[in-house]
């Protein structure tokens, strides 16, 4: 695998548009979010995005908090990446 980069975003990142067509593509098994809720998740800065070398989004995770507990809401990796470890990264993070 590839050297695999973990970051948090915020509504700012221009990553944000990566993770919306990754969600997009895969929405079938991943579910309806409600309009702005990407951008509600990012603000509160519950977003990870996994960049590989070139910085192109390969993955997120999308999570919320419900008092001490971490809720995960969607894990998603771009399908040419999947059984690299991205998943695990991105919950390890």
């Amino acid at each position: 695998m590839h050297k695999v980069t973990v970051l948090e975003i915020d509504a700012t990142s221009p990553h944000l548009i990566e993770v919306n067509k990754l969600w997009h593509a895969n929405k079938a098994t991943l579910g309806f979010l409600p309009d702005g809720a990407f951008n509600e998740y990012a603000s509160n800065r519950m977003i990870l995005v996994a960049l590989n070398p070139d910085g192109e989004c390969v993955g997120y995770l999308l999570y919320r908090l419900s008092g001490i507990r971490v809720i995960i809401a969607h894990l998603c990796v771009r399908e040419d990446q999947r059984k690299r470890g991205v998943a695990r990264l991105l919950f390890e993070n």
